[in-house]
Parts: C-alpha cells; structure tokens; sequence
C-alpha cells in the first residue's frame, strides 16, 4: 500500500510539474535523429534503418511510413504538407505526397548526408561527410557540388535565412568549422574565432544577425552579427547538444545526450543568457528540437522517443519565474543566531554553485551547498544542532557561483 500511494504521488507530482509530454507508445525502438513540423499538426521525424514516422494530429500518434532504405536517415525537411526530402547514409529521398510514397533523388555509397535545408520547394542544401555541400535548384532533380573555405571532417548542420544568406556548421579535425555564403552557397567563407569548441553540430538564425550554434561539452555560441564573432553561453549541460531552435530572439531550446545531473533538454526565455534544463520524465538523449510556435514543440531521440509539448515546456516554476540581473550574497539571518540560520543568495547565470563555512583559521567547517544550479534565487538554512557542533565564536560563509566568489561573516553564540 505505501510503495502504491508512493507511486501515486511521484505521478501527480509529476504531471504538475513537466509539461514535456512522452510519446507512447512510440512507433519505433530506433533512435530517432530529426522532426520536422509543418503546422502544428503535421510533422515527420527520421532516424536509423531507414525509419520515418509521420504525425497528423500534433504529434500524439504516429504512424510508419516506408522509406524503401535500411542506411540512417539523419535529416528531414518539408516545405509544405505534401513536399519533403529526407537525406542520411548514401541518399537522398523525396515526397511529393506527403511521404506515401517515397522516391531517390540521389544515390552515392562515398557520401553521408547529415543535414538538409530548403527555402523554398526548389532550391536546397545538403551537406554531410567530408566537407560534402550540394545545391539544388529544380526541387532536387538535379544536384551540384559547392565548395566551402578549409578543410572539414564533416558538415553536420546547414541553416538559411533566404536565398542567399547561410550558413554551415561541422567539425574539423579536432576543431569547429563555421562556413557562411552571402550568395546562395556560390562562394563559402570560413568564420574563426569562435570560442574554443571542438566540433558544432547545430545552427540555428531568427535573421541575417542573430543566430545560435550548439555543440560537443554544451557548447552554446551566439552572434549578433551575422556570425563574424561569437560569445559563449553557459548550457549546464557537460555533455553534447545535438540540436537548437529558436521562434524568436529571445526563446529557444536546445537539446543533446542525457547527462544525469541535467538531462538532455534545455530552454532559454532571455536569448540565452541563461539556459535552464526542463524535465524531461524519461532518461533519454534527445537528437532534434523543432517548434512551430512558442507553446508548440517537439524532440526526438534514443530508443524511439518522441515528446511533445503545448506549452513551451514551461512547468509551475518556470511560469513565475524572473530571473535577477546580478550576482548578490546577503548577510545571514538571523545574525548572531543560534542554533540555526538563514543564508540567502541570487545569480544572474546558471552553473556549478558552491557554498561553504569556514572558520577563522581557514578551516572548512561545512558543506552547504556542492552541485549545479540554475540562475535564479536560493536560501539554505544552517543548523548548528542538525549537522555539527561547533563552538561559539566567529564564522565566514563564502560563495562561489561561475566566476563570482564573495565571503561574509557570521557569529555563533550559545
């Protein structure tokens, strides 16, 4: 009876809390690499063995669809309900139906296509191994090879704005490549100095100036000017992102391998300032994010999961939440206090938090605080009587959140 009313309660707790909702069942076992909505009713997701699942109601149900390929499908693009391509290991497959019926456009057994883009239901890129970009012009009946600037092991990402202005993200070697063509691909121009990543799985731009790129060890990189430089973001996660999305300047997700301590999904509400991790109700690394509104959204992963969400993921918390401008530590309270006390701070930035108590000759006397948190505002209480004993006298709790590290003084009397 206790272990039921146990399970009772973590599921109303968390139903009130997540509002990622999980697929199931979901229409496949096989890890999922790529969603793609169309509205907020159709959409598609691809993934390995050839796998496509279509949705017609938002993404409750699905259904399989025949892709006539067992190679991986890493990438799925719809310009309208009935017109879509799906690329992956050796081929590139097109719909003109809605994907009843799946056909090759293009069969190479050298190439690897990892991403592709199309801005309108002729002209097009697919990008993949080995520094491989092809551009189509007629809806992919026919493709030609361009050429981008360095050497790259592979194109994992292409975004486009319109016609002309794009841009590629990849590795190279044990570093990034960041490509970018003011001219519809004709001419690729490599980006450097974007700070220090070892490869950039995603691209993601609201317009000409402001994008995003995500990639291995969280990497989050924003620029403001359409790529010439680059600022980092602080993710939480210690793992890879996979994908980003953004439906305007200042909300977006990101999305990546499920690390224990934060998951594998995030949201910003601040243009990325600060990311905090949402619930996710499944341990799961997640491969694509793609939203068609701000409430409406879904990911896709390992194991064939899909989540959905109607309200942007937000939970209880996330709705009445504010986060503060700059890093404060406030002076305990009480103070003198005796046994216990209150000791209360905020953050402007989401990271590794510490917080501890020393006494006067330096000596740590204990651990408050040791683990991840995201920005915002927090107390803890300390309980002499609870944890230690200690004598009365004088005590020093310091703070260090990120960069910030700040130290107070607190007095015990008994």
């Amino acid at each position: 009876m206790k272990l039921l009313l146990t399970l009772l309660l973590f599921i109303v707790t968390y139903t009130l809390k997540a509002q990622w909702f999980i697929v199931n069942p979901s229409p496949t076992s096989t890890t999922l690499l790529s969603v793609r909505f169309v509205d907020s009713f159709t959409g598609w997701a691809v993934g390995d063995s050839g796998v496509i699942v279509k949705s017609t109601d938002g993404g409750v149900s699905w259904f399989s669809q025949a892709s006539g390929t067992t190679n991986p499908l890493y990438s799925v693009y719809f310009t309208n309900s009935n017109v879509g391509w799906a690329v992956g290991a050796q081929t590139i497959l097109k719909t003109t139906d809605g994907g009843l019926n799946w056909f090759s456009q293009l069969n190479n057994p050298t190439y690897v296509f990892f991403s592709v883009y199309f801005v309108d239901s002729n002209i097009g890129w697919a990008v993949g191994n080995a520094g491989l970009i092809l551009k189509t012009t007629d809806g992919g009946a026919n493709w030609t090879a361009q050429t981008g600037a360095g050497m790259s092991t592979a194109n994992h990402s292409v975004f486009f704005i319109d016609s002309n202005n794009g841009w590629i993200s990849g590795t190279a070697g044990t570093s990034y490549i960041m490509l970018k063509t003011t001219n519809g691909g004709t001419n690729w121009n490599s980006i450097t100095g974007i700070p220090s990543v070892y490869a950039l799985y995603s691209v993601y731009f609201i317009d000409n100036n402001t994008g995003w790129a995500v990639g291995l060890n969280g990497a989050i990189r924003k620029s403001t000017n359409g790529g010439s430089t680059w600022t980092s973001q602080t993710s939480g996660s210690f793992s890879a992102l996979k994908s980003v999305y953004f439906v305007n300047s200042n909300l977006g997700w990101a999305v990546g391998d499920y690390f224990v301590t934060t998951g594998g999904l995030f949201k910003t509400t601040n243009g990325g300032a600060n990311w905090f991790s949402q619930p996710m109700g499944i341990v799961s690394s997640l491969q694509s994010v793609y939203f068609t509104d701000p409430n409406t959204g879904w990911a896709v992963g390992t194991q064939g999961t899909i989540l959905r969400t109607t309200n942007g993921g937000v939970t209880s918390v996330d709705d009445n939440f504010s986060y503060p401008n700059s890093f404060q530590l406030d002076q305990n309270y009480p103070n003198p206090f005796n046994p216990s006390t209150k000791i209360s701070w905020q953050s402007p930035v989401s990271g590794y938090t510490t917080l501890k108590v020393y006494d006067v000759l330096g000596n740590e006397v204990a651990t408050l605080v040791d683990e991840y948190k995201n920005a915002g505002s927090y107390e803890v209480e300390f309980n002499v009587g609870q944890t230690i004993s200690l004598a009365s006298g004088v005590y020093f709790y310091k703070l260090q959140a990120g960069s910030f590290v700040q130290t107070k003084k607190m007095i015990l009397t008994k």
